[in-house]
């Protein structure tokens, strides 16, 4: 896009919003379920008439399959609280995510509807990871 060969991306926030910030390109839309409070004039594709185009990138912490629960617990526990001081909330959000927490249970339940919805999209353009 900024070089001019491409017209439109799909992207992630994080990696986009800069180039938003800077005016060097124009949100047109986002694929999340609510207006993103860095963007609060850029429209939902909800709102554009466009509601399966309905997504969000998810970033989480991943583990050894067996890593014992306490573990797990203490971890997660953790990360939730450092999520919420303001210094790490500030720091998130500048680059164009959402901070939002929760549990493991929280977070395989994320997992499992982003299987169910997008890989039969995966199946029908016959994607593989070399």
């Amino acid at each position: 896009m900024l070089g001019g060969r491409v017209d439109m991306n799909f992207g992630a926030g994080a990696t986009l919003l800069p180039f938003i910030r800077e005016n060097k390109i124009k949100a047109l839309a986002v694929t999340s379920p609510t207006r993103r409070t860095e963007l609060p004039d850029v429209p939902t594709m909800i709102e554009c008439g466009l509601p399966s185009l309905t997504t969000v990138t998810h970033y989480g912490l991943f583990g050894l399959a067996g890593t014992p629960a306490d573990v797990v617990t203490k971890l997660n526990g953790e990360m939730n609280e450092a999520l919420e001081t303001p210094e790490v909330r500030a720091s998130i959000l500048s680059v164009g995510i959402e901070p939002t927490g929760g549990s493991p249970q929280d977070f395989a339940a994320v997992i499992a509807q982003q299987l169910q919805q997008w890989g039969p999209v995966a199946k029908a353009i016959r994607f593989r990871m070399d």
